[in-house]
Protein backbone atom coordinates (compact mmCIF):
# COMPACT_ATOMS: atom_id res chain seq x y z
CA UNK A 1 0.00 0.00 0.00
CA UNK A 2 2.80 2.43 0.88
CA UNK A 3 4.49 1.67 -2.41
CA UNK A 4 1.29 2.47 -4.33
CA UNK A 5 0.94 5.79 -2.54
CA UNK A 6 4.60 6.61 -3.20
CA UNK A 7 4.22 5.76 -6.89
CA UNK A 8 1.08 7.85 -7.12
CA UNK A 9 2.78 10.84 -5.51
CA UNK A 10 5.80 10.46 -7.78
CA UNK A 11 3.62 10.38 -10.87
CA UNK A 12 1.66 13.39 -9.61
CA UNK A 13 4.87 15.38 -9.37
CA UNK A 14 5.97 14.30 -12.83
CA UNK A 15 2.52 15.02 -14.28
CA UNK A 16 2.64 18.75 -13.55
CA UNK A 17 1.86 19.53 -17.20
CA UNK A 18 -0.80 16.85 -17.46
CA UNK A 19 -4.18 18.50 -18.13
CA UNK A 20 -6.56 15.52 -18.05
CA UNK A 21 -8.78 15.26 -15.01
CA UNK A 22 -10.73 17.72 -12.91
CA UNK A 23 -8.95 17.43 -9.59
CA UNK A 24 -5.85 15.92 -8.09
CA UNK A 25 -7.23 12.41 -7.81
CA UNK A 26 -8.87 12.21 -11.25
CA UNK A 27 -5.82 13.87 -12.82
CA UNK A 28 -3.53 11.27 -11.23
CA UNK A 29 -5.80 8.41 -12.33
CA UNK A 30 -5.99 9.74 -15.91
CA UNK A 31 -2.21 10.16 -15.97
CA UNK A 32 -1.57 6.63 -14.72
CA UNK A 33 -4.11 5.12 -17.14
CA UNK A 34 -2.40 6.92 -20.02
CA UNK A 35 1.11 5.69 -19.22
CA UNK A 36 1.02 2.87 -21.83
CA UNK A 37 -0.08 5.32 -24.55
CA UNK A 38 2.42 6.26 -27.23
CA UNK A 39 0.60 9.51 -28.02
CA UNK A 40 0.15 10.98 -24.56
CA UNK A 41 0.88 14.48 -25.85
CA UNK A 42 -2.04 14.15 -28.25
CA UNK A 43 -4.35 12.91 -25.47
CA UNK A 44 -3.21 15.79 -23.28
CA UNK A 45 -3.94 18.25 -26.10
CA UNK A 46 -7.51 16.91 -26.26
CA UNK A 47 -7.86 17.61 -22.54
CA UNK A 48 -6.41 21.11 -22.87
CA UNK A 49 -8.79 21.97 -25.72
CA UNK A 50 -11.74 20.58 -23.75
CA UNK A 51 -10.84 22.67 -20.70
CA UNK A 52 -10.51 25.78 -22.88
CA UNK A 53 -13.91 25.11 -24.43
CA UNK A 54 -15.48 24.76 -20.97
CA UNK A 55 -13.89 28.05 -19.88
CA UNK A 56 -15.37 29.78 -22.92
CA UNK A 57 -18.77 28.21 -22.26
CA UNK A 58 -18.72 29.34 -18.63
CA UNK A 59 -17.73 32.86 -19.70
CA UNK A 60 -20.54 32.83 -22.28
CA UNK A 61 -17.95 33.36 -25.02
CA UNK A 62 -18.83 30.18 -26.91
CA UNK A 63 -21.80 29.04 -28.92
CA UNK A 64 -21.07 25.44 -27.93
CA UNK A 65 -22.97 23.65 -25.20
CA UNK A 66 -21.21 21.46 -22.65
CA UNK A 67 -22.69 18.41 -24.38
CA UNK A 68 -21.22 19.50 -27.72
CA UNK A 69 -17.87 20.17 -26.07
CA UNK A 70 -17.93 16.72 -24.49
CA UNK A 71 -18.74 15.15 -27.86
CA UNK A 72 -15.81 16.97 -29.51
CA UNK A 73 -13.58 15.79 -26.64
CA UNK A 74 -14.75 12.20 -27.10
CA UNK A 75 -14.07 12.38 -30.84
CA UNK A 76 -10.61 13.83 -30.19
CA UNK A 77 -9.79 10.97 -27.83
CA UNK A 78 -11.15 8.46 -30.35
CA UNK A 79 -8.45 9.64 -32.80
CA UNK A 80 -5.75 8.60 -30.33
CA UNK A 81 -3.57 5.58 -31.05
CA UNK A 82 -4.18 4.42 -27.50
CA UNK A 83 -6.43 1.39 -27.20
CA UNK A 84 -7.79 2.29 -23.76
CA UNK A 85 -9.28 5.63 -24.70
CA UNK A 86 -11.63 6.94 -22.05
CA UNK A 87 -15.04 6.36 -23.60
CA UNK A 88 -18.04 7.86 -21.86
Amino acid sequence: MKICVLLLLTHCAIAAEWQCGSGRFSTAVAYILSLPATDRDYINSCCKAHDQQYDLIQNRSSLLTTQESDYIFKECLAQSNFGLVFQF
